[in-house]
Parts: C-alpha cells; sequence; structure tokens
C-alpha cells in the first residue's frame, strides 16, 4: 500500500523569547562584528554606541553586538520616553542600513510587531498603495529614510488622521531633521543606561512572551500573481522556531551577505538568526547590484550568500565576474523562486570551491522546508528538470491534499498543505480565510501550490494551482515547461496558460530573445506532444524592453500575462 503523502514533526527546543536569544548572543559575542554596512559612514549613528573612536578602520559602518545591543536599548528608552508603549505596531518605510538591524533588536526588547514595508510606496506615484496599507495597519510609530519620505508620510497620515482617525504616537527618520513632529534615530538615544533597564526588559518580556502567541512581525507577500500582498502576521514562535531551524540546518557561517531588501521574509529572518547567534551581517549596499556584492565578497570576506535563480544568472552576466576573489565563500544556497537543475549546476560551476545548495521560504513561514548541509546536487531529487523545495523541517506538518481535502498518496499530486510551529494561522485581517483551518494537528495553510511527494518524503513544487493549465483534461505545469525552455543556452521564459476554443486551454510562451532554434520542438521532445506551445511571443512584440521583476527580483506575471493577453486580444 503506498504511504500517505503527510509528515509531522515535533519542534527543535527554541529560546525563550526573541529578546532572550539576542540578549544572550549579545552578551557572549560582545566583541565580535554584528553588521557591516559598507554604504554608511563609519560614524553614523555614532552618538548611539559607547566608544565611537575605537571603531574600525575601514572607511564603513562596523558595529559589534554590544554596540548593537547598546544602541538598541537606548533608542527604546527614547522611544518609551517619547510615550510608546510595549507592544505597539511600528511600521518602516527603510532601505537596507543599520537601522533596518536595529529594528530587529528594538522590537525585542519593546515587544513591537515589526512592519517593514518597501521603501519606494513614499515615492510619488504610490500614494493609493501607501493609504492602503496605512489603513490595513494603523501603525503607532513610522519610520523613515529621508526628509522626502516624512514629507509623503506627513500628507498621507494626515489625511487618513482626518478620514478613519489613524493616528501615530511617534515619527522617526533616519537622517538628520528639524520637520516639525519627527525625531532622528540618534535624537532618541539617550546618553545614560542602568542595569535596571536591561532587567526591566528582561521581567516584562518574560510576562508578554509566556506563551510566544504575541505577532512578532508582520510581512507581506509580494504580490508577484495576485496583484494585492497578503499580510502574514508571523507570532514569536513562529520566527524562534524558524530561527533554531535555520540556525541547524543551514550550519550558517560567520559574515553573511544581507542583498534582499529587509521587508522580504529571508531578508528578516538571515538578519534574525545572524543577531540571535553572534554571527556578522555584512550589507553591500542600500539595493541590490552584482557589483557591489562581489565588492563586499572581496573586501569583507563574507562566507555566505544568499540569492535567487535570476541572481545566479545575473553573476554569470558580470563582465568582472571571473576576475574575482571569492575564495572567502563558503556556501551559497540558492533559492526564493523555482530552482532548477540548470541553475544548481552554473552556480557550483560559477563557484567550483563552495558548497551550494537550495532552500525554500515563503513569507508565511521561513525554512519550513529545506536540505541539510551536506547534500550534493545527486542527492538532491529532480523531475523534468525542477529540483525538490526538501524535506520537511522540525516543527513542520506537510500534507498533499486532494481538491476535497483528502491526503493523497505519495507520488500523486495535489495542493500543498502546511502547518506547525513556523506557519503562520492565517493572513492580516481575516484575509482569505478559506485557505486557513485547524484539525488535531493544528493551525494548517493551504499553499496554493501544486506539489507531490516522493516516498522518501521529498517535496517537488511544480507551480501555483491557479497557473495549472487544463488542455482536454490534462493538466500541465508551467513550471514543468519553463524547466525545459530555460535549460537551453540563452533562453529565458515564462509560459501562461490561454484560451483555445478547441483544447480549452494552450501554452504560451514568452521569451526574452527571438530564439535561435525551435523551442516547440524542443518541448515536444523532452515533455511529449500534449505539451507542445501554440505560441512563443518575444518581449519585443509585447511592447516590453525586459521582463516586469518587483524589488526582490521576482517575475511579476500578473504584468506579463496582462501584456500577453492585450497582444492576443483577450482583454
Amino acid at each position: 500500500m503506498v504511504p500517505l503523502a503527510e509528515v509531522y514533526n515535533d519542534p527543535l527546543p527554541r529560546p525563550q523569547s526573541l529578546w532572550h536569544m539576542l540578549n544572550s548572543a549579545a552578551d557572549a559575542h560582545a566583541d565580535s562584528a554584528a553588521i557591516t554596512s559598507m554604504h554608511q559612514a563609519p560614524n553614523h549613528l555614532a552618538k548611539l554606541i559607547r566608544n565611537p573612536k575605537t571603531r574600525s578602520n575601514d572607511p564603513w559602518l562596523c558595529w559589534t553586538h554590544a554596540d548593537v545591543k547598546r544602541a538598541a536599548l537606548s533608542v527604546s528608552a527614547g522611544m518609551t520616553a517619547a510615550g510608546v508603549q510595549r507592544g505597539p505596531t511600528v511600521a518602516t518605510f527603510i532601505s537596507n542600513g543599520v537601522e533596518s538591524e536595529l529594528m530587529l533588536w528594538i522590537a525585542a526588547v519593546l515587544q513591537i510587531t515589526l512592519v517593514p514595508l518597501d521603501f519606494g510606496l513614499v515615492m510619488k506615484g504610490r500614494r493609493e498603495q501607501l493609504d492602503d496599507y496605512l489603513k490595513r495597519l494603523n501603525p503607532d510609530v513610522v519610520v523613515v529614510g529621508d526628509e522626502a519620505g516624512a514629507e509623503a508620510l506627513d500628507e498621507a497620515l494626515d489625511e487618513a488622521l482626518g478620514e478613519c482617525g489613524l493616528d501615530t504616537i511617534l515619527r522617526v527618520v533616519c537622517s538628520e531633521t528639524e520637520r516639525d513632529g519627527w525625531r532622528s534615530f540618534e535624537s532618541l538615544g539617550v546618553a545614560e543606561l542602568t542595569d535596571e533597564q536591561e532587567a526591566s526588559v528582561t521581567k516584562q518580556d518574560a510576562g508578554i512572551e509566556k506563551h510566544g502567541d504575541r505577532p512578532a512581525v508582520i510581512l507581506f507577500t509580494s504580490g508577484t500573481s495576485t496583484g494585492r500582498p497578503k499580510g502574514c502576521p508571523l507570532s514569536a514562535t513562529n520566527v524562534l522556531n524558524a530561527s533554531v531551524n535555520l540556525a541547524a540546518v543551514r550550519d550558517l557561517p560567520n559574515g553573511i551577505l544581507v542583498q534582499s531588501v529587509n521587508f522580504r521574509s529571508i531578508s528578516y529572518m538571515i538578519s534574525t538568526i545572524a543577531l540571535g547567534t553572534g554571527r556578522h551581517i555584512i550589507m553591500p549596499a542600500a539595493t541590490f547590484s552584482t557589483s557591489t556584492t562581489l565588492d563586499a565578497v572581496e573586501k569583507c570576506k563574507a562566507e555566505f550568500l544568499i540569492c535567487i535563480p535570476v541572481q545566479v544568472q545575473m553573476f554569470a552576466q558580470d563582465p568582472t565576474f571571473k576576475y574575482r576573489d571569492l575564495s572567502s565563500l563558503r556556501r551559497v544556497a540558492i533559492g526564493g523562486d523555482m530552482v532548477t537543475t540548470d541553475v544548481l549546476v552554473k552556480a557550483r560551476s560559477m563557484f567550483p570551491h563552495t558548497h551550494v545548495d537550495t532552500g525554500h521560504g515563503m513569507t508565511e513561514g521561513v525554512g519550513v522546508l529545506g536540505w541539510g548541509p551536506d547534500t550534493l546536487h545527486d542527492d538532491v531529487p529532480e523531475h523534468h528538470g525542477i529540483l525538490s523545495v526538501g524535506v520537511p523541517a522540525q516543527g513542520t506538518n506537510v500534507r498533499i491534499c486532494d481538491q476535497n481535502g483528502n491526503i493523497v498518496g505519495r507520488g500523486e499530486e495535489g495542493e500543498l498543505h502546511l502547518g506547525g510551529f513556523s506557519m503562520v494561522p492565517g493572513y492580516l485581517g481575516g484575509e482569505q480565510p478559506e485557505a486557513s483551518y485547524q484539525d488535531s494537528h493544528g493551525n494548517w495553510l493551504k499553499t496554493g501550490d501544486r506539489a507531490f511527494m516522493t516516498e522518501k518524503g521529498a517535496v517537488f513544487m511544480i507551480g501555483r494551482i491557479k497557473d495549472i493549465i487544463k488542455k482536454v483534461g490534462i493538466s500541465l505545469s508551467p513550471a514543468v515547461i519553463e524547466s525545459v525552455l530555460n535549460s537551453r543556452e540563452g533562453v529565458q521564459a515564462s509560459v501562461f496558460g490561454m484560451p483555445d476554443p478547441r483544447y480549452g486551454e494552450v501554452p504560451v510562451a514568452v521569451v526574452r530573445d527571438k530564439p535561435s532554434e525551435d523551442l516547440k520542438r524542443v518541448v515536444v521532445d523532452k515533455l511529449g506532444s500534449e505539451h507542445a506551445l501554440q505560441d512563443v511571443v518575444t518581449l519585443e512584440e509585447l511592447g516590453l524592453e525586459s521582463f516586469p521583476y518587483n524589488q526582490t527580483m521576482k517575475v511579476m506575471k500578473i504584468t506579463l500575462r496582462e501584456a500577453l493577453q492585450r497582444k492576443l486580444g483577450q482583454t
């Protein structure tokens, strides 16, 4: 009898709270490097740390774990003096920098529900989106990067106050400011800290964090396929369970590049783990570029690089890559999007002396599936060029279900359901309630991903259920077809199901450039005639110069689909 596609794992022991985890690491690694921010001056926010004159001789900011702890306690005391009580909601609109990392610590000190948001929301042209976030969150405190951001938020918050009573206790800007109603980070810092303050934090933390169910952070999905990002309130328990899983499974080196924007789950979790285990965070720049990332590896001797598949291609196309000294790298992890065999092979050829592996994460639960650090390429199962996303982590429950909610057998396709200590119980504001349910194993989330589980428990994700192409009674995965196309030299493709009067739906490929070979024949040869492409359309034919990406370098498929529909006269 075929075993059912279900796994229920007990959790690893986890710290008492986020404060306990960060504070213990800071005390144990007080003089070790904690944050290097290569785009910020060495004296930036110097008033918040004890001995600014004894800092590194490097031309950029470098703080120890003791520095981070002191700065966090100092600013937290200033926020309390400004009227901020424990447990507020704090929305940040800032780029990567010491402030984004410092906010993780401050959030632990004051039991803040931290909401890192896209700093582009305060730029011109995005007011409607900004208003939507503010009304959904009703933040007590807002943090922006500069005066322009402060001006944009003033306008939005003042209107929201009149319309729905939304008001804030404190408004903070990262730069020096004389703007009325705003405080700078440095101005919030208190000159002297006492032992009683730390003891007070520990005492209050023990009471508030007793059950670990308070929302520690709200992260929003990318909205690449739905258009409107959904809020994911991760509890302190969710974050701590993910932290111990990733720290154990990933065997983190000391010198971790944080290049993803801070409002995405991978950046938040890696920073939390690094600060909570005494590791060293290296931020190459405010936003990603191949040149600044490669500079950081060379100049700061970074040991751990995390990237998404498209970034592997971008590194390969960097004209300086082959001349770089990347010998300090010990680990390269690829995730954040579907990883195919050709991407992993390419990455391993680019980083021949480095362990390269894959992982899977989602905003609703980070670190729920993955591989151990000793997994080799030949050990990772593949399906039509798509690599398995791994096996369930500790504290994670997994099942594959049919459309009626029944658990299918291993090897059968169905919808991936995830539960356990790392997963959110539901979305912010009760959005999409049909995606959540409870049973004797706890909370579950229907991910909307089509997947299957092998006999050994490895999970394959083969695309979003809503994207599956239904062609005369058979289901075709766009991701499988994309994997075949993208394995061809110089080809980048996205595949969509388009209406067809005869077959119901047929696959159509959008490619970057006009192909040098017959891609229709390639697909038929690899997958069979039922996967045959109806058409291959270039970006130029759609009136696009490049694939539309979001801040995390994921293709905005909803935008691409709309362009394709216009081309085919389906709008």
